[in-house]
């Protein structure tokens, strides 16, 4: 049986196999209705804040994507998948599997940056701040700076300017006459103060030391006085591009003897 026109039917109709609709009307505006079936299979409509309720959606929608670094400021994007790549660079390496992104330090090499660990022994590290450990002691053999005999003068006070070892008897710089002065010369090494001075003679005598500079003459600026055999503690010294240390020894006779000293150093 065909039916012409429109026939409206005002009883439950149920249907035992599938329902087709073969040409359905688009709706010419949003009529927030969305078709259901509920528990006991009929067909129902549902709002779209129903629906909304229904699947637990989240509210609002995301138009863009950014991250912020400290460097460089910040990247963005707002358009497709919003796509982003986490680039290495020189000592780092990253990368991913899964959901997880992993950021490593390459090891640091002659030819690439990266990190190191450091020799206890040799280094001291801290707050990223390496320094050479006891510096000064591999160069010299402790925080001192060693005074040997050969490193001693005479000056021109006296007409006879003879210093001589003598190795029997009473061993040690011998003065050539009564009276004269014996001078020793010293660098500071760069980033170092010089702070004490051990001179060790025969007989106590008088010692001093002198600031002096490269460029200029004179003798300088004293920056203590004292004697052989007890430690000076004298004005400390800082080293500059162009100074070092004279050090002497005012001697009395000919029997005097210079064994040595020991010039104390320390950070700047």
């Amino acid at each position: 049986m065909k039916w012409i026109g429109q026939h409206i039917w005002d009883f439950i109709s149920r249907f035992r196999s599938d329902v087709y609709l073969d040409s359905p009307t688009a709706g010419g505006s949003d009529p927030d209705k969305f078709l259901g079936i509920d528990s006991d299979n009929k067909i129902i409509y549902r709002t779209g804040a129903e629906v909304f309720s229904d699947i637990g959606a989240a509210a609002g929608d995301i138009t863009g994507v950014s991250f912020t670094t400290d460097d460089t400021g910040s990247v963005a994007d707002t358009a497709g998948s919003a796509d982003f790549t986490i680039a290495g660079g020189e000592g780092i390496d990253t990368t991913s599997a899964g959901a997880t992104v992993t950021i490593t330090a390459e090891l640091a090499s002659d030819s690439n940056k990266g990190v190191a660990s450091f020799e206890s022994d040799e280094f001291t590290v801290s707050s990223g701040v390496v320094n050479l450990k006891n510096a000064v002691s591999r160069i010299y053999g402790a925080t001192t700076i060693k005074l040997i005999p050969s490193d001693f003068i005479i000056n021109d006070d006296v007409a006879n300017k003879v210093v001589q070892f003598a190795d029997g008897g009473t061993t040690g710089l011998k003065p050539g006459a009564a009276g004269s002065e014996l001078w020793a010369f010293m660098d500071i090494p760069e980033g170092k103060k010089a702070t004490h001075l051990d001179v060790y003679t025969s007989i106590n005598r008088t010692i001093g030391i002198y600031e002096i500079d490269i460029n200029a003459s004179g003798i300088g600026v004293a920056k203590g006085v004292g004697t052989s055999n007890t430690q000076l503690d004298f004005t400390d010294v800082d080293a500059t591009a162009t100074n070092y240390l004279g050090i002497y020894i005012l001697t009395t006779a000919t029997t005097d003897r210079v064994y040595g000293g020991l010039l104390t150093i320390a950070d700047q």
